[in-house]
């Protein structure tokens, strides 16, 4: 038997290394000694630790056993693990492996607001009060109160919508100015969502409207530049060299910090308020609050994203809030539950 003793004493050797392994987080070494002397892996329980963001999820199994993160999971080899993840303020999130391994899953909080759209929305959002006024691309407008709610909406006509964001004209309270990608322009109440226009430039525009003392100014690619104070049509119009291409000037950000995606722009954006910083990954976008360097919480990435905002502390939101654009349409996150 002198054959058999020693491979069982190789088998004991090589569970007992794949063990320590894995304890250590080393599977992918763990399953490779315990094949050396193992012929069917799925027979042992190796060790995984099993952890979230943020911890203390509750975790259902498909068997019905229940765990709390951050715990360690024995697992076989080869054999399927699922479960269910879920947390007060977060999206549930699915578990599956059939190799152990050590996991820690993003739970995707849920937001203070959402407004859904098919459409991309480019367009930062205007803070009117309490409430926000928002664009998309396919030409909608709406005023969401703090929840999301639409408090009344419109769609303006045009194949190309609004890329870019309202501007107030001072000379009509309440007012807001907003162009399209074709070179329309419109004026809306943003008490009751009325509309007046549209009033054509004749040309695509070079960039976004932008305010001024008295209102708006809008440049076109032929060359031009309109103004508007309190009527639909401009009050002015003036003529600039179109080949110096399009300046910072024709950029409003409504008075957010934001970060649109590009090709050759960093997919993170630094809060100029000190807030911390939000990283877009191929799965999440993840915040991180200032001075730290782990994760404060994530939201799952759903498709392209558009741009990535902070804003401002504020009376109303004391530590300022996230938003968030992507394929689902706009999302934000208050910051003050993040600094508690």
């Amino acid at each position: 038997f002198r054959t058999e003793i020693e491979g069982i004493r190789a088998h004991h050797r090589a569970y007992v290394e794949a063990r320590g392994l894995a304890a250590a987080g080393r599977h992918e070494e763990a399953l490779a000694a315990l094949a050396t002397a193992c012929p069917r892996p799925s027979e042992h329980l190796l060790p995984c630790r099993i952890d979230s963001i943020p911890s203390g999820a509750y975790v259902r199994f498909s068997d019905g056993s229940t765990r709390t993160t951050p715990f360690v999971l024995e697992a076989a080899p080869g054999v399927r693990v699922r479960a269910r993840l879920e947390s007060a303020g977060y999206e549930a999130a699915e578990l599956a492996f059939e190799d152990p391994r050590d996991h820690v899953v993003l739970l995707s909080r849920q937001p203070d607001a959402y407004w859904p759209t098919d459409s991309k929305v480019e367009a930062p959002p205007v803070s009117v009060h309490d409430d926000h006024v928002v664009c998309d691309r396919a030409g909608r407008v709406a005023r969401i109160d703090p929840t999301g709610k639409e408090i009344w909406k419109q769609t303006l006509p045009g194949p190309m919508g609004v890329r870019h964001a309202p501007v107030f004209l001072p000379r009509r309270a309440g007012h807001l100015f907003l162009a399209d990608e074709n070179g329309s322009v419109w004026i809306i109440d943003a008490s009751n969502g009325r509309v007046e226009g549209p009033w054509s430039t004749g040309s695509l525009p070079q960039g976004g409207p932008v305010p001024t003392q008295d209102g708006a100014k809008l440049r076109t690619v032929d060359g031009r530049e309109f103004e508007w104070n309190v009527r639909v049509t401009p009050e002015n119009e003036t003529h600039f060299d179109a080949s110096a291409g399009e300046p910072s000037s024709t950029r409003h950000d409504a008075g957010l910090a934001v970060r649109r995606r590009t090709l050759h722009e960093s997919n993170q954006l630094e809060s100029p308020w000190g807030q911390g910083r939000v990283l877009a990954t191929e799965t999440h976008f993840t915040f991180s609050a200032g001075g730290s360097e782990s994760v404060t919480f994530a939201a799952e990435r759903k498709g392209d994203w558009s741009y990535m905002a902070f804003e401002a502390p504020s009376a109303r939101a004391s530590h300022g809030r996230l938003w968030l654009s992507d394929g689902a349409g706009l999302r934000v996150y208050a910051l003050d539950r993040s600094a508690r």
